[in-house]
């Protein structure tokens, strides 16, 4: 249930934007809802190991900084469409990561739940 509200909430956020920005860009909006997915995966599972926030905020913004220094330069950097250099390689490769995290989400709740 966690995962289903944070990516609704991240698709609720960054969609418009990448909707917009796909006037500039084809890939933008497919870019942005990997990027949604991705992040919101990310919080679930890092909240769900360590307890805290602070790891989520300080990954995410560790991975935008890099990013935008990149300057669009690197599709596989490109995080959410945001500098318009997202390929279909590095959003499948984006939303693979969130596959997978995502399946380690699960797998830390069966295993809490069966521990309680």
């Amino acid at each position: 249930m966690k995962l289903l509200s944070a990516a609704a909430t991240a698709l609720l956020l960054l969609v418009p934007f990448g909707a917009r920005a796909s006037a500039a860009h084809a890939l933008a909006l497919p870019a942005a809802v990997a990027g949604a997915l991705f992040a919101a995966v990310l919080a679930v599972v890092l909240g769900q190991a360590t307890g805290s926030p602070k790891p989520f905020v300080g990954l995410l913004l560790a991975l935008w900084y890099v990013a935008m220094n990149d300057k669009g330069r690197t599709p596989a950097l490109d995080l959410a469409g945001f500098s318009g250099a997202a390929s279909p390689g590095s959003i499948g490769g984006w939303l693979a990561a969130a596959v997978l995290l995502a399946a380690g989400a699960l797998l830390l709740e069966r295993f809490r739940l069966s521990r309680a």
